[in-house]
């Protein structure tokens, strides 16, 4: 018996989780800790453990919820990265894909040993009736005078009666030799008895009364059984005639009822799923657990004092953010940020999957890829983010520590938002004028970019096993510096 797999997109069920990356090639989920050995190893005498392929890597991330990346040195970095930082985990709706898909097999493996049992069981037997009968011809017979008239069957029972009987005479006779036998003996005792006076009359009584008790006994026992057994076979014959004709009539009706039992036997019961599947009332939604309080005076100590009072709109099913936003810089920004590369804008996309909005942005000559983790639409909100960019006109990278920012979404979307230190350690405060919901953008590339710009800085040289297990983060200025 071998029960079909059960796929999902990328995801494989089969008596255990998998991702199938390509053709006749699943991975299970690694755990943490198997992660972590290989990709930072302990500095110890032991010999650190055989490097997976490329593909094996790929599977991961998706195991974790991580962009896919075929490239093994990038799947590698951004494990590594998410072990630093403490966040490599199952995400949620792989779990809950994990858990129906589970069930799933575990149906669809119960329904296939019902249907195997149910095909290899044997038939069961059928009890042959008096209408199965071969032949209806019927038989006379004559036994000792008397005419018979009888169905072939029950003839055969009868000459077998006939048979028996005629047995008892061969046995009577026997028996009157044995008693003729026994007789004689009896009369040589008498005379040994009336030779030898010595003994009292008592003992001849009991001599005498001894073998006539059991002569007697053994010949009333040894006559009356065969005169039962003779009587007793004809009366079968008689009773096994009687209701023969009558069967005909009766029996064939309670075929069906056998039938019927029969099918209900076989039938398997009913299936119970689907009413554990039905519910009469909706799943009642749990309570968000995420403050809700004013975050503008709390994420940041650069947080304009203008925001501390932000209106929170209701939600809406219908809410989209995804789109390109173009911006104007305020007033306390930057004066001499030059329109190097059109007008300063934000393309944003929120990945419903795993939670992560991903944005691009142009403003001046800086332009680059931000990143916001854990991203719900569930009301007006104000969020931080991490942003990684290239200035156009030096080429110099800027990322990781202090690149970050502030952005507010309402019910239209993105609203306003802030760069720290974009600009030689200055601030950038930005609103937005208008949007363009824009539905062909190329918001895998931006992921690529994010990572992008780490592969590209230490491209130059391969790190150490120390500086590959450290997150270091720093410019292409300040490593030709050092």
């Amino acid at each position: 018996m071998t029960t079909p797999a059960v796929v999902r997109d990328n995801f494989v069920y089969n008596d255990a989780f998998f991702v199938q990356v390509d053709d006749n090639k699943r991975h299970p989920r690694a755990s943490v800790a198997e992660l972590t050995s290989l990709l930072r190893p302990e500095t110890s005498s032991a010999p650190p453990p055989k490097d997976q392929v490329g593909h094996w890597y790929q599977a991961q991330l998706l195991h974790y919820g991580l962009p896919s990346s075929k490239d093994k040195n990038t799947a590698k970095v951004r494990l590594l990265q998410a072990i630093n930082a403490n966040t490599l985990s199952v995400p949620d709706h792989v779990t809950k894909l994990e858990k129906d898909m589970k069930k799933e097999f575990n149906a669809a493996t119960r329904k296939a040993k019902a249907a195997e049992k149910t095909a290899t069981a044997p038939p069961k037997g059928k009890k042959r009736t008096h209408e199965e009968a071969t032949t209806n011809t019927k038989i006379t017979l004559t036994v000792g005078g008397v005419s018979i008239t009888v169905d072939q069957q029950t003839a055969a029972s009868i000459t077998s009666a006939v048979a028996g009987a005629a047995n008892p005479a061969a046995k009577k006779a026997k028996v009157s030799k044995e008693n003729d036998a026994t007789a004689k003996s009896q009369k040589i005792k008498d005379a040994a008895t009336e030779v030898n006076p010595k003994k009292s009359a008592t003992d001849t009584k009991t001599t005498k009364a001894k073998p006539s008790s059991t002569t007697e006994k053994s010949t009333k026992t040894q006559s009356k059984k065969p005169e039962s057994k003779s009587l007793e076979k004809p009366a079968k014959t008689k009773t096994k005639t009687a209701p023969k004709e009558s069967s005909t009539v009766v029996k064939p009706k309670a075929e069906p009822k056998a039938k019927k039992q029969t099918e209900e036997k076989l039938s398997p019961p009913p299936a119970r799923t689907k009413q554990t599947a039905c519910r009469s009332k909706p799943f009642s939604p749990l309570p968000s657990d995420r403050p809700t309080g004013d975050h503008s005076q709390h994420t940041h100590d650069h947080t304009p004092s203008t925001w501390n009072h932000l209106p929170h709109i209701k939600s809406e099913s219908d809410r989209d953010i995804n789109g390109t936003y173009l911006l104007h810089l305020r007033s306390h920004s930057p004066d001499n940020v030059p329109r190097f590369n059109g007008p300063p804008r934000i393309s944003v996309h929120h990945d419903i999957y795993t939670n992560k909005l991903w944005g691009h942005f142009a403003i001046g000559p800086k332009t680059g890829v931000i990143r916001i983790d854990d991203f719900y639409l569930d009301a007006s909100r104000v969020c931080n983010f991490n942003w990684r960019a290239r200035d156009m006109g030096s080429g110099q990278l800027r990322f990781g520590r202090g690149c970050e920012g502030l952005m507010e979404f309402g019910i239209h979307g993105l609203d306003r938002g802030t760069f720290y230190r974009l600009f030689d350690g200055l601030d950038v405060d930005f609103g937005v004028s208008s949007i363009t919901r824009d539905t062909q953008m190329d918001w895998p590339d931006w992921m690529d970019q994010w990572e992008g710009y780490v592969k590209e800085t230490y491209s130059s040289r391969q790190p150490t096993e120390d500086e590959a297990t450290q997150p270091r983060f720093r410019t292409k200025q300040t490593a030709r510096k050092k």
